[in-house]
């Protein structure tokens, strides 16, 4: 289930090692209309949360910019990014899942 993700990272900059009565935020970027985003990443975190047995909120932002900013903050417990994003948040988030396929892009100029 969590194989596929391309990167969910956990912040070093915050106290992911508290309380086990603790709830984690768990932010993904705004791809879609907010309902469709809950619908499609709730079942996700309620299945880490079954798994883990730790409390995660899904979190995202109202724009893929300010949902960046907040990740080069480092604001979240845990996010879901794509890789392009790991150069700017690199000592903030420490990897923890990613695809075992390659990455491919386009350059665009």
């Amino acid at each position: 289930l969590l194989g596929g993700m391309l990167a969910l990272c956990l912040s070093l900059g915050s106290s992911c090692l508290q309380a086990a009565g603790d709830v984690y935020s768990f932010a993904v970027a705004p791809q879609f209309e907010r309902r469709v985003l809950f619908n499609i990443w709730q079942p996700i975190v309620d299945e880490l949360e079954k798994r883990t047995g730790k409390r995660f909120q899904l979190v995202t932002s109202l724009s893929v910019s300010d949902y960046e900013s907040e990740v080069s903050k480092g604001a979240y417990d845990f996010v879901y990014i794509n890789p392009y994003l790991m150069p700017e948040v690199d000592g903030s988030y420490l990897p923890l899942v990613r695809d075992n396929r390659p990455l491919h892009g386009i350059l665009v100029v």
